[in-house]
């Protein structure tokens, strides 16, 4: 089972008015922040024992497909702030890519157990379809870092809706693997009550973190990891306690992950990070 030794999150106030000087600062301030939330959230870790290192997004696909930034501009930021640089970048699975990442890293077999992913969804040119969207509600914006140590009988469950309803297949996948668990607590995505009713319908309410969209709104792939920093800071884990962290895209996939909390480990909200001023 995995073990989440660090969850560190960061809100974000809008980029949009600094996007627009260009890419080279986006770079240099997104590498800044991402290589300095990794260093925190690896304090009293080994990074030499980071067996892999990945940056997900479910909104950043643009920038790169259109050519306004690199993948190796923003890399050879973070690379100045950290000691464990992350190795690559992957959008396409939108919110659940954190998910695909630990079924891949799953598969490699790695042989250092520390998995770090950070989680960024920054709206940097200001979008009015990312800022609030019927499908999902109001957005939130932010970075969650994460540190998993993988062991031998991890459980990474990722799937692809079979029909147009990806969340009504996610939504019955989740009530079919509570059903065979009795006893794990899971951490549903963050929507509007309007999309969060069938979920709140099929799912033992009981067993459900709380559902914090009115304070993050839906803060996209962070979403479980908000929820299970603020379990921690709240006192509400118990030793040994399971959790099933959930992420569910627009696009039809989904991904769960059992896991429990590190004893020891680093959990915390961080200060909102504002938007980079602009020099002359």
């Amino acid at each position: 089972m995995y073990e989440l030794q660090a969850a560190v999150y960061r809100r974000t106030e809008p980029w949009g008015q600094f996007a627009e000087h260009g890419a080279s600062g986006v770079a240099r301030e997104m590498g800044r922040a991402l290589g300095q939330q990794t260093e925190t959230a690896l304090q009293g870790l080994d990074p030499d024992q980071v067996g892999m290192n990945m940056v997900v997004s479910t909104m950043l696909d643009l920038p790169f497909t259109s050519g306004w930034i690199t993948w190796q501009e923003i890399a050879s930021e973070i690379a100045k702030h950290t000691r464990s640089c992350p190795q690559n970048f992957v959008s396409a699975y939108e919110c659940s890519s954190w998910g695909f990442i630990l079924r891949h890293a799953k598969s490699r077999r790695l042989w250092n157990p520390l998995v770090v992913i950070n989680i960024i969804d920054l709206n940097i040119f200001d979008f009015s379809y990312w800022r609030e969207n019927p499908n999902w509600g109001k957005s939130g914006f932010g970075i969650a870092t994460i540190v998993l140590r993988a062991g031998q009988d991890d459980m990474i469950h990722c799937q692809v809706a079979k029909s147009a309803n990806g969340f009504g297949e996610f939504c019955l996948d989740l009530r079919n693997y509570m059903a065979k668990d009795q006893e794990i607590l899971v951490t549903p995505p963050f929507f509007p009550s309007n999309i969060s009713a069938l979920y709140d319908r099929l799912l033992p309410p009981e067993r459900l973190l709380p559902n914090r969209v009115a304070e993050y709104g839906h803060s996209f792939g962070c979403d479980p990891w908000i929820a299970l920093i603020e379990q921690r800071l709240a006192g509400l884990d118990k030793p040994g306690e399971r959790y099933l962290a959930t992420s569910v895209s627009l696009n039809g996939y989904w991904a769960l992950a059992e896991l429990q909390m590190a004893a020891q480990g680093v959990f915390l909200l961080q200060d909102t990070l504002p938007a980079p001023m602009v020099t002359s």
